[in-house]
C-alpha cells in the first residue's frame, strides 16, 4: 500500500517551468525511460490503489506525451520530484522513493485530470512545492495565465454548423433543428438538402463540449485565475509544450477546442 500522501514535498519546489529546455541527447532520454518504466513497473501491483492506479496514470501520462519535448519535461519532473538525478545509473532502493512517487501520481490526478474534469465541484487546492517542482522542469520562472469569460452561445452555433448539426461519431441530426426545419416542403432537411426522414436514427438533442473545460480559464471575483487553475495549466503545459497559450482568453472557446455529442454522450465526456 502506498504511504500517506502530502508528505515531504520540500523536495519538490520548483518542478515546472516554462522557458525552452533543449532537448535531451537521445541516450539519455532512452536511459531516463527505462529507469522511469522500471519505477513505475516496480510500484505497480495491478491493483488499484484508492479509485485508481498511481502507478499507472504516472506511467500513462509519460506515454502519452504528444512531443519529445513534452516527454522530457515530463521525465525532468518525474526524477526532480522522487529526488532522483535524471542521469543516474546507480543502483537505488526504490522503497526509499515510495512515498514521494506516490505524491507524485496524486499530484498530478489531484491538480490536473479533477480540475480538467467538467463538473462543478470545488477546485482542489495544489501543494505549492508540487506547483513548483512541475514548474522548473520546464525551465525558468513561473508563468502566470490569464482567464477569460464565458462565449458558450457563440462556441455552441459555430461548433454545430461546422458539423453540419450532427453528432461527431454516430451523424445523428440535432433534433431541435430538425424542429426548427419542420414546415419545410416535404419535410425537415439536413444541411446538406437531405431529407431527415430518410436518416436511419432519429435525431437526438445535441450539445457542444469543450474538450479542455471553460472551468480552466475561469477568472474568480477579483479577476484573477485561482493557484489551482495555475497549477492545472501548468501540467497541461507539460503534457503539450505551449498548448496552454492556446486556450488564452477567448481561445479556449474556438471550435477546435470544441465537439459535438448527444447529450448522453456529453454527460460520459464531462465524467471522463
Amino acid at each position: 500500500m502506498a504511504s500517506p500522501l502530502h508528505r515531504h514535498q520540500s523536495s519538490l519546489e520548483n518542478v515546472i517551468n516554462f522557458s525552452r529546455e533543449p532537448l535531451l541527447e537521445t541516450e539519455l532520454r532512452d536511459h531516463a525511460s527505462r529507469r522511469f518504466y522500471s519505477i513505475c513497473e516496480h510500484f505497480d501491483t495491478g491493483l488499484p490503489q484508492g479509485d485508481f492506479s498511481h502507478p499507472r496514470l504516472v506511467r500513462y501520462t509519460y506515454t502519452y506525451s504528444l512531443s519529445p519535448e513534452s516527454g522530457d519535461h515530463f521525465l525532468r519532473a518525474f526524477f526532480k520530484a522522487v529526488g532522483l538525478p535524471i542521469r543516474g545509473d546507480d543502483a537505488i532502493s526504490l522503497e526509499d522513493i515510495r512515498s514521494k512517487f506516490f505524491e507524485f501520481g496524486d499530484y498530478l490526478f489531484t491538480n490536473f485530470f479533477l480540475p480538467v474534469k467538467a463538473s462543478t465541484r470545488k477546485t482542489p487546492q495544489p501543494s505549492p512545492a508540487l506547483y513548483s517542482a512541475v514548474q522548473e522542469a520546464q525551465g525558468s520562472s513561473r508563468q502566470q495565465y490569464t482567464g477569460t469569460g464565458p462565449r458558450l452561445s457563440i462556441l455552441r452555433r459555430d461548433c454545430l454548423i461546422r458539423d453540419r448539426h450532427r453528432y461527431i461519431i454516430s451523424r445523428r441530426f440535432d433534433f431541435n433543428k430538425a424542429m426548427k426545419r419542420r414546415r419545410t416542403l416535404g419535410g425537415p432537411r439536413d444541411d446538406n438538402s437531405n431529407l431527415i426522414a430518410n436518416d436511419p436514427i432519429e435525431p437526438d438533442q445535441l450539445k457542444v463540449a469543450h474538450i479542455l473545460p471553460h472551468s480552466l480559464t475561469k477568472v474568480n471575483q477579483i479577476g484573477k485565475l485561482d493557484t489551482s487553475k495555475q497549477s492545472a495549466l501548468t501540467i497541461l503545459n507539460m503534457f503539450d509544450v505551449g498548448v496552454a497559450e492556446l486556450i488564452q482568453s477567448p481561445e479556449i472557446d474556438r471550435p477546435y477546442n470544441a465537439l459535438t455529442l448527444t447529450y448522453h454522450f456529453h454527460q460520459l465526456f464531462g465524467d471522463f
